[in-house]
């Protein structure tokens, strides 16, 4: 518009319109300060990066929100964008954004976030993280999200996020975690996730809804070092390549269980140098144990290995002795059968966990056991084991549960179980056992269950058992017990379970039972 002016007077300069949200000057007021400067000089890159950053959340926002409370983000023009709720501004000028609804830490949401997650959100400039986890968002993971470059980590787990893992995040070249555990997702894992081979350090697609193979392709991922894909629907046989490709020098943690994996075990898998936990617990896995799984590379490294509820059928290989690292074995629930090998006693300098229940095994329990000094579970009930408890396991120390119950042991319950003072749970019941309890099994402080129900037990029912106040369930029935009720049992203040029904006893029920008391079986 032409200015009129006065003669000898200058034109008045012309008011300008503010700048609308499609003009880059609109976001300028949080996009341009002292951080866009490189050696003293304003970087136009940088000052670009904030404009269109400040766009892209902007426009976000609503859609990350959902029917979350407004203020929950507090993104808007009015303040800097380094002070952005969840946004992080690196000297390097890339940019972090996390948005994690977690109480008690210092970064954390007011209230989680409860929309969908923006397809625009994949262009954010120089995004090298993005945390979006422990929210409420739904709806499907945006295939625009395989488009950031430079992207680093993608956390999206625990959510309620639905549809199937986009195949464009094969794409990410330089993601080195990729967790996505927690949700709802369905489909199958793709394949394309193999092609990060030189990054990806972290894939956790855990406690899903996925379905299909397992792709051999992830064993073409030279770094990884975490691979869990538990609590799915994966079916198929676990990939030989995964003990065969470029991953079995970094892989430490393999985690298969839960889904409906068939066939065997591969032998290959032996050959992961740097396992540290093998997990394939829950499936439908037949055949042997490998015996190469402590004779191969892995044997070196493996600390906790579980095969338990599979269908594995044959005898408990004496090679597993050769593990010296191996703090978890669980074998439970399977087909196994034959005895325990003599060559696990190499293992009493590790080992704390041994869960062979619900097998077939024979034989005695093993006197060696006892030199287990880490030994925190011991579970070999419902085998077909014969012969004495043996006394030595009283020198177990650490012991907290002792399961021998269903099997075909004979003889007197030790008293030097008694010594056993950090036990929690002590189940004999359903075998052959004679003789007087214990006395001494009122020295079990810690003592929560104590089962010797099922048995052929004479004598009295011990006033000690009147001092284990952390006792919750006390099963004695079913034996030849006589006497009286001691009064002392009104002393277990914790108790919820009473069963005394089905032996000799007479006389009256003692007063003031417990209020804890839920379950009071006496004929």
């Amino acid at each position: 518009t032409a200015l009129m002016t006065i003669a000898g007077t200058p034109a008045p300069v012309a008011a300008q319109d503010a700048p609308s949200p499609d003009d880059p000057e609109y976001y300028a007021p949080v996009c341009i300060n002292t951080n866009n400067v490189i050696g003293g000089v304003p970087d136009l890159t940088a000052r670009s990066r904030r404009i269109n950053t400040c766009k892209i959340l902007l426009a976000a926002k609503d859609t990350l929100l959902g029917t979350a409370n407004p203020n929950t983000l507090n993104w808007t023009t009015t303040i800097d964008l380094a002070s952005w709720t969840g946004v992080s501004i690196r000297t390097d000028f890339t940019y972090r954004l996390t948005l994690v609804y977690a109480p008690g830490t210092p970064t954390s949401l007011s209230e989680p976030l409860k929309g969908h997650i923006p397809s625009i959100l994949g262009n954010i400039p120089a995004l090298t993280h993005l945390h979006l986890y422990q929210n409420e968002l739904t709806g499907e993971i945006p295939t625009e999200l395989g488009n950031p470059s430079d992207l680093q980590e993608l956390y999206l787990y625990d959510n309620q996020l639905t549809g199937t893992i986009p195949t464009e995040l094969g794409n990410l070249s330089n993601l080195q975690r990729l967790r996505l555990e927690q949700n709802k997702l369905t489909g199958n894992i793709p394949p394309q996730l193999g092609n990060i081979s030189t990054t990806l350090d972290t894939l956790r697609l855990d406690d899903n809804q996925l379905t299909g193979p397992i792709p051999p392709e992830l064993a073409k991922l030279s770094r990884l070092e975490w691979l869990r894909l538990e609590q799915n629907k994966l079916t198929g046989n676990i990939p030989p390549a995964l003990g065969t490709g470029p991953i079995t020098n970094t892989l430490r943690y393999l985690f298969l269980g839960n889904n409906k994996l068939t066939g065997t075990i591969p032998p290959a898998l032996a050959k992961l140098s740097s396992l540290w936990w093998l997990i394939l617990n829950n499936n439908r896995l037949t055949g042997p144990i490998p015996s190469t799984l402590a004779t191969g590379p892995i044997s070196n490294s493996l600390r906790d290995l579980r095969l338990h509820n599979n269908q594995l059928t044959g005898t408990i290989p004496p090679a597993l002795g050769n593990l010296p690292r191996l703090q978890n074995l669980r074998g439970n629930d399977n087909q196994l059968t034959g005895n325990i090998p003599p060559e696990l006693v190499n293992l009493a300098d590790t080992l704390s966990y041994l869960q062979l229940h619900n097998n077939q095994l024979t034989g005695t329990i093993p006197t060696y056991l006892s030199n287990f000094s880490n030994l925190r579970w011991l579970l070999l009930n419902n085998n077909q084991f014969t012969g004495n408890i043996p006394t030595q396991l009283g020198n177990l120390s650490n012991l907290q549960q002792l399961h021998l119950n269903d099997n075909q042991l004979t003889g007197n319950i030790p008293t030097q179980l008694g010594n056993l003072r950090n036990l929690q749970q002590l189940h004999l019941y359903s075998n052959t056992l004679i003789g007087e309890i214990p006395t001494q099994l009122g020295n079990i402080s810690a003592l929560r269950q104590l089962k010797l129900n099922n048995n052929q037990l004479t004598g009295t029912v011990p006033t000690q058992l009147g001092s284990l106040t952390q006792l919750r369930q006390l099963h004695l029935n079913n034996n030849p017990l006589s006497s009286t009720i001691p009064t002392q049992l009104a002393n277990l203040s914790a108790l919820e379970e009473l069963h005394l029904n089905d032996n000799q006893l007479s006389g009256n029920i003692p007063a003031n039972l417990p209020a804890s008391l839920q379950q009071l079986h006496l004929y």
